[in-house]
């Protein structure tokens, strides 16, 4: 009892002071001391048209270039993990994905409810986000949207959507990043613009080659990382109103296996015990057409993963796993954009067609599925009195697996109090298909299918309260979600775990602070706390999961050539785990003609971390302290 009443008063003081620290601000922004400086950049993931912060009836999160580059980090999957909001849940470093165990980046502890678009168009793929693939060298913004999102984006956004949009700046650059754990990072940019028939265009190439050397004590069960080489290459063309992208990513990586004795991981070479070696690779492709009022897109999404697990690779080499994985989603949409005087509307039209395959190379079974989807939305806003924004919109989806339908409709309404200041409110419904694995893939050995799963979905209720001043951004909400989604239930008869949809909860509330304290120093923090609960059976009671407490800041500087960053993440009061803070540290200098240095350290305090959120026995721990040196040529 003493520890929960220390919990709860730890958890309790974290919101105040960060409550305390929201209103400084605000009345900061409101005493006129400010310097000016416009921190408000246009978000358009959150209701398909382009809206200011104050504008937009959802919580949301913008990371522009500079805020990207302040983490330190490689992928967009590091990128976020210190936006407000957002708990990483990963298995290996930087994100690594473990086979089936994949990294995912968590909105208000909805497991499996963050849809990750590219440039508006879907790149989720049977489950996986894979944000750990997309290289920061072509992304230029962020937009996350916190909440429900299935009446604009279908499933997989019912716990919120990541929007990264790439960057297509004629700028070639070159660099290279050295660090400790065998790290080295290899990059190149290169941009051709042209002017053909009158119109801009562009040609622009990305390579980047990256590797990682043995990574042990990963967990407390005696697995470590033993090592990665990732090759990702990218190519886009745009002509006019056109463009179109491919993306391939191979990644070469491993885990392994020591003994324990006396319950703790011996990590000596003698006491090798299993490896398991992987071998993804990832393509995507994007095509997309703008103009005036209309929008369309066409996407294929294909993942390809084979690996091999050793037993016993000291003496008898025993193969006790071999397994060949195919993934595929292929989609196309179409959206018309409608602004008559009195309204405006957006129309859109989607197709996605979903292909799983695997075949266990031991016993021989083989999975081949597939299955549509089809949907039409309409949304359609109007202003009253000049103050009132009311929007209604509505989502028909048809999903070929059992003849489903599903009707998500979505209800927004903004105020705008003064110029500066607006409250809004958003009430939707949301649903999540299951993927084709949990559905079919009985060839597991830890886990089976479950042919009669039903999709995830339910209500999301917000409502909030936001501030735009000359030099600060600044929200409150308050949010409900309640709906089932999927777990995994034990059976104990056959020692596997199956998928189920059982009840899902959360009741909490955010803040939210950008604020420009000088010309050269900007801070961006946020708190949330909340309650997050699930049955792991539909009969039984209610459980905590995730963490309830969550706050994030990042203090950058720059002056004339210099540039400074600090990123801290934490999250309290976890169920299996004790509390979790990540921390990043960056530093960098411009050289002029001869380019720019960076330094950055992950994990400054050299917390051993527990990544993972959903086991009271098997912990993986978060990379320790690590450095990178690095060194970019513009040109």
């Amino acid at each position: 009892m003493k520890k929960n009443l220390i919990q709860t008063v730890r958890s309790r003081t974290a919101l105040t002071l960060a409550a305390l620290s929201c209103a400084a601000l605000l009345s900061a922004a409101d005493s006129g001391d400010d310097p000016v400086i416009k921190l408000d950049p246009l978000s358009v993931t959150a209701t398909r048209e382009s809206k200011t912060h104050i504008e937009t009836p959802a919580s949301t999160v913008t990371l522009d270039k500079e805020d990207i580059r302040a983490t330190g980090g490689d992928t967009a999957y590091e990128a976020v993990r210190f936006a407000d909001g957002i708990t990483s849940d990963s298995m290996g470093p930087a994100g690594q994905a473990w086979g089936a165990m994949t990294a995912k980046t968590v909105m208000r502890g909805s497991r499996r409810g963050t849809l990750v678009l590219v440039d508006g168009i879907p790149a989720n793929v049977n489950g996986y986000y894979n944000m750990e693939d997309i290289p920061l060298k072509t992304v230029r913004q962020i937009e996350i949207v916190k909440g429900a999102s299935s009446m604009l984006y279908g499933s997989e956004a019912i716990g919120g959507v990541i929007n990264v949009i790439t960057d297509n700046t004629p700028e070639n650059t070159a660099s290279v990043a050295l660090g400790d754990y065998g790290y080295e990072n290899y990059s190149f940019s290169l941009r051709q613009p042209w002017t053909l028939a009158n119109q801009p265009g562009s040609i622009g190439v990305v390579g980047v080659y990256q590797q990682l050397g043995e990574v042990l004590g990963m967990s407390n069960g005696g697995y470590g990382f033993g090592g990665s080489i990732k090759r990702t290459g990218r190519i886009d063309l745009a002509q006019g109103n056109w463009s179109i992208a491919w993306q391939r990513t191979e990644n070469e990586y491993s885990f392994t296996r020591y003994s324990l004795v006396g319950g703790v991981p011996v990590w000596t070479p003698d006491k090798l015990i299993q490896v398991s070696n992987y071998d993804d690779t990832k393509d995507f492709v994007r095509a997309r057409g703008t103009g005036e009022n209309w929008q369309a897109s066409f996407y294929a999404n294909f993942h390809d993963r084979d690996y091999r697990t050793i037993r016993n690779p000291l003496t008898t080499k025993t193969l006790s796993a071999d397994i060949d994985y195919d993934a595929n989603v292929i989609g196309s949409e179409l959206q018309y954009n409608w602004k008559p005087e009195w309204a405006s509307f957006v129309f859109g039209l989607s197709y996605q067609r979903e292909h799983f395959y695997s075949l266990d190379g031991l016993s021989k079974v083989e999975v081949d599925s597939d299955r549509d989807n089809l949907a039409v939305f309409v949304r359609g806003e109007k202003t009253f009195h000049e103050t009132w924004t009311a929007a209604v919109g509505v989502r028909e989806s048809y999903v070929s697996t059992g003849d489903l339908t599903a009707f998500t409709p979505q209800f927004q309404l903004v105020k705008k109090l003064t110029k500066q200041f607006a409250a809004y409110a958003n009430v939707a419904r949301s649903f999540n298909m299951p993927t084709l694995k949990q559905l079919y893939d009985d060839t597991g050995t830890l886990s089976g299918a479950n042919a009669n799963l039903d999709p995830e979905q339910g209500w999301n209720y917000e409502a909030g309260l936001k501030w735009e001043g000359p030099s600060t951004l600044a929200s409150l909400t308050v949010f409900q979600m309640d709906f089932d989604h999927i777990t995994y239930v034990e059976n104990t008869a056959e020692d596997r775990f199956y998928p189920q949809t059982v009840p899902f909860r959360n009741t909490g509330v955010e803040i939210s602070v950008t604020q420009q304290l000088h010309p050269t120093l900007k801070l961006q923090a946020g708190a949330s706390y909340g309650n997050p609960e699930e049955k792991s059976t539909p009969t039984a009671p209610w459980a905590n999961v995730y963490g309830r407490v969550q706050a994030n800041a990042r203090l950058s500087w720059a002056w004339s050539r210099y540039n400074a960053s600090f990123n801290v993440s934490y999250l309290g009061d976890r169920v299996y785990s004790k509390d979790m803070a990540p921390t990043a540290l960056k530093a960098g200098v411009s050289l002029g003609r001869w380019g720019g240095l960076g330094v950055s350290i992950d994990n400054v305090f050299d917390r051993q971390d527990v990544t993972n959120h959903t086991s009271a026995t098997s912990k993986y721990y978060a990379m320790p302290r690590s450095y990178r040196i690095s060194y970019e040529k513009t040109f």
